[in-house]
């Protein structure tokens, strides 16, 4: 089953879809996907192109087959099998990004050669993950100027039980997050992969304001922080407790 679609990323076989992709390093086609780790899910791309529209995407995000996936964090190497996809989240533009959670249950090993040949091995006490092994080496990473937004995130859900020295909720008030990003949807995912699977609370971006550059949102998240230390609502960090019906201001 060489080339053809299992050379581009992934393929359909009856009722199964196999995904195989590369974390952290281009593909052989010299397509470089920001592919990642988010903790125990996989943020990844599709096909240069591909959309949610697409059938056979649009079948994976409903679960309408069952779609394997793979991965590998070394060119050349073998592929992991991280586990049966089930989609968290998927998100416009082309290509499509699709965020993967994976069935906690334990189940074999299957590695997959360049060759495509799946290779099941004794099961696994445990399908414990993380991020791709370690590498070495030159980096070179290029940045450029644009667009930047300072964003104000809330925490909710079950805040008091977090903070119980604060009772927000309790009091109207709510625990905040300040900071800079040129997503900050993005952002927001990052942060709420970060909770255990079950958790009873989560960030919500409320608002957020553009600016020219990152060095102008920068220094308006300063002078925000500032703000927010001299009138006693600062916590730590990013981190502060403002009373509710002052949210939707902070940014103004």
């Amino acid at each position: 089953m060489a080339g053809g679609d299992w050379a581009t990323g992934y393929a359909r076989v009856g009722e199964e879809v196999f995904v195989f992709c590369n974390v952290g390093i281009a593909g052989r086609t010299g397509h470089d996907y920001p592919n990642r780790w988010i903790d125990d899910a996989l943020d990844w791309f599709g096909k240069t192109g591909s959309t949610m529209d697409q059938p056979l995407i649009s079948a994976m995000l409903a679960e309408a087959v069952t779609t394997h996936v793979f991965w590998r964090a070394k060119d050349r190497g073998p592929f992991i099998y991280a586990g049966v996809g089930i989609p968290d989240g998927a998100w416009g533009g082309e290509p499509v990004e699709v965020l993967w959670r994976f069935d906690e249950a334990a189940q074999p090993v299957l590695i997959a050669t360049d060759s495509r040949r799946v290779i099941r091995t004794a099961p696994q006490a445990t399908t414990f993950r993380h991020g791709p092994p370690p590498s070495f080496g030159l980096r070179q990473m290029l940045t450029t100027e644009g667009a930047c937004d300072l964003y104000l995130m809330a925490l909710e859900g079950a805040v008091d039980a977090l903070f119980p020295h604060y009772s927000p909720a309790a009091t109207s008030r709510s625990i905040v997050k300040v900071g800079i990003s040129r997503d900050p949807q993005r952002r927001q995912r990052e942060l709420n992969v970060g909770f255990p699977r079950g958790a009873a609370a989560s960030w919500r971006l409320r608002t957020f304001r553009t600016f020219g550059s990152a060095g102008e949102a920068y220094s308006a998240e300063g002078k925000l922080l500032e703000r927010l230390a001299a009138s006693g609502r600062w916590i730590s960090g990013e981190f502060a407790i403002v009373p509710v019906g002052d949210l939707d201001r902070l940014l103004a």
